[in-house]
């Protein structure tokens, strides 16, 4: 027993070298498997990832009691319950861990210490808890300890270009980004630093610079998968270097707003949105705005449901030559403004599955879409709208538009919406189009010199506002084309 207890110490002292830098008990893996085993006959099982083991009459069996995983000794549990003593001391900072005559070796902080067996340190037995995993009870066996899930949540982000996660640190210092679901801290990290946002150490961080060229490699771990706050603002935003980002250890399925949460990637070219789970996500305001190198980017899986805002959503993505919107449910959405805006190389956009009732604004939608040359409006109607300014500002490859489906009754502000087209020459519309309500129309149609209305009227650039945004007849001009839907 001498020898065991001897290995033991050592054993834990060698975990301790590892947990020194965190000062918690989920590094203890690196000592574990060769741990077990050795004593695989004895009486000491820790915790490691997800297993859920107990020994009984000298075997190491799979226990599915276990609510969160374990290693547990019954054979020294059930004793400790016919004593009625006390099995386990003091929460998640001392265990009991062999028993030598009328001592027991408890661990304190990683070190094994012989104790005297009394209530204090209790009788024999050993769990070894995850990090984030908490303790109730007294310890008795009338109220024994009972383990339980603690919540633990990565920390919340800001627009703080000098802060990651709660690590003082230029964000454009940072080339990749993986969040895992297995904390496994390496040798060669520079720095690591608990990102919970209850301080639990339930989720961790760490950076290394495995290619030694000063920019560092950001993991963000958890036991599990790393839930995401609530508020997901900015979370990976302002990262101007990152040119790799792994989200498939993250859980956002309690996540509310995603506002900026892609913000000024200006490096990255291709993102996925397949481990997004964003079923209860109402924002999507400026969610990939700034992604100006990205080329390719997945949202087959993106559940947009309950989104009320996509305002700027893609924004100033400007190197997309293709993005397949196809996918996303837009019935409760009020805020369209610039979703498109600055999406300099798509020569398409095809929003025909677009439910747009419920919009009441699409200011700028389009603006800046200069290689557009079709857009595919299907039923969109945007009949709540009341702002359609700028819809359609400096998308100068445009050479028609079908807005047949539009019904303006509602709109109020056209100001600047066909301004600035060169090439737009034909606009058809259909007796849905009301321009009743309208109070500002400001350079409605300035600069689109090729416009020809349906009966042959042609652009007068003393007459760019409201008055000839009507379907063209002999008898009253426009710049309009009807179309019978």
């Amino acid at each position: 027993m001498k020898k065991i207890i001897i290995i033991l110490i050592t054993s834990m002292i060698f975990i301790n070298v590892k947990a020194a830098m965190l000062n918690d008990y989920e590094t203890s893996k690196y000592g574990i498997e060769n741990y077990i085993e050795r004593f695989d006959k004895y009486t000491t099982y820790l915790l490691f990832d997800d297993a859920k083991y107990s020994y009984e009459n000298g075997i190491l069996s799979v226990n599915e009691d276990f609510s969160k995983g374990g290693y547990i000794n019954l054979d020294e549990y059930n004793i400790s319950k016919i004593n009625g003593t006390t099995y386990l001391f003091n929460g998640l900072k001392y265990w009991t861990m062999t028993e030598e005559g009328n001592n027991v070796n408890a661990i304190t902080s990683f070190n094994g210490e012989l104790k005297p067996k009394t209530d204090s340190y209790g009788s024999r037995i050993t769990e070894f808890v995850k990090r984030n995993t908490g303790v109730r009870g007294d310890g008795s066996y009338s109220n024994p300890w009972e383990f339980y899930e603690m919540s633990s949540t990565l920390v919340e982000s800001t627009w703080n270009t000098n802060n990651i996660f709660g690590y003082t640190l230029e964000k454009s210092k940072v080339e990749s980004i993986k969040v895992l679901n297995r904390i496994d801290i390496p040798e060669n990290a520079i720095a690591v630093w608990d990102a919970s946002k209850e301080h639990n150490e339930g989720v961790m961080a760490w950076i290394t610079d495995i290619n030694n060229n000063n920019l560092y490699e950001l993991s963000i771990a958890s036991t599990g998968r790393v839930i995401a706050p609530e508020d997901c603002s900015y979370i990976f935003a302002n990262y101007t270097n990152l040119k790799e980002l792994d989200m498939s250890g993250l859980d956002t399925s309690n996540t509310r707003n995603m506002f900026r949460m892609f913000y000024n990637l200006s490096s990255i070219e291709s993102l996925n949105t397949r481990w997004i789970d964003s079923s209860h996500v109402t924002v999507f305001y400026d969610m990939f705005s700034g992604c100006s190198s990205l080329k390719t980017l997945n949202l087959s899986t993106l559940d947009t449901s309950k989104a009320i805002t996509m305002q700027g959503m893609f924004y100033n993505c400007s190197s997309l030559e293709n993005l397949d919107v196809s996918m996303l449910d837009t019935s409760n959405v009020t805020n369209m403004i610039g979703v498109f805006d600055e999406c300099r190389k798509l020569p398409e956009i095809d929003i025909s599955n677009f439910n747009t009732d419920k919009v009441t604004t699409a200011a700028g939608m389009f603006k800046n879409c200069n290689a557009v040359e079709h857009i595919n409006f299907g039923n969109a109607t945007f009949k709540n709208a009341s702002d359609l300014s700028i819809m359609f500002y400096n998308c100068y490859e445009l050479k028609d538009l079908d807005l047949s489906k539009f019904n303006t009754a509602n709109a109020t502000n056209t100001a600047f919406m066909f301004s600035n087209n060169h090439r737009l020459k034909t606009i058809y519309v259909s007796d849905l189009w009301k321009m009743d309500g309208i109070t500002n129309s400001t350079d409605m149609f300035a600069s689109t010199v090729s416009i020809v209305g349906g009966n042959g009227t042609t652009y007068n650039s003393s007459k760019t506002n409201v008055e000839y945004a009507r379907i063209d007849t002999s008898s009253a001009p426009g710049y309009l084309t009807r179309k019978t839907n």
